[in-house]
């Protein structure tokens, strides 16, 4: 369980949706390597882009990141995160079977205990400002 900060201020806990089948990009992606592992608009894979932007958007810190992923892909999130913000492997949390993003967030809501923003693992935004003032 996450615990609250200092002040007993609502925190908002950044949650990253990381499954997925690999179907919407085939034949680029795969089941065992979906697109949030592939760098599409750059250098950097859109996991990495996910979590550099629920950081900006929520002020949290990196250890205080829930990653619902799959037991499927467990061991590449981890060596994604091993890569860019290591300390976000703290919640990672494997599903052992898939089953779509309802219970994902259920999954992560029972972890967390908390407000929490939900984030795709597969998208890309350029404008973060946007994000900001939405998660105020």
């Amino acid at each position: 369980m996450i615990k609250a900060d200092k002040n007993n201020m609502p925190q908002i806990i950044p949650v990253i949706l990381c499954g997925g089948s690999g179907t919407r990009l085939w034949p680029l992606s795969r089941e065992n390597s979906p697109k949030q592992f592939m760098p599409i608009y750059d250098e950097i894979p859109l996991l990495q882009h996910t979590i550099d932007r629920a950081l900006k958007c929520s002020n949290a810190k990196s250890e205080q990141v829930i990653t619902v992923t799959g037991d499927n892909i467990k061991k590449q999130t981890l060596f994604q995160y091993a890569d860019f913000e290591p300390d976000a492997v703290n919640h990672l949390l494997a599903e052992p079977m898939a089953r779509n993003t309802a219970p994902a967030i259920a999954y992560a809501a029972m972890h967390a205990q908390k407000t929490l923003a939900m984030m795709q693992s597969c998208g890309f935004y350029q404008r973060i400002t946007l994000l900001k003032i939405w998660a105020r």
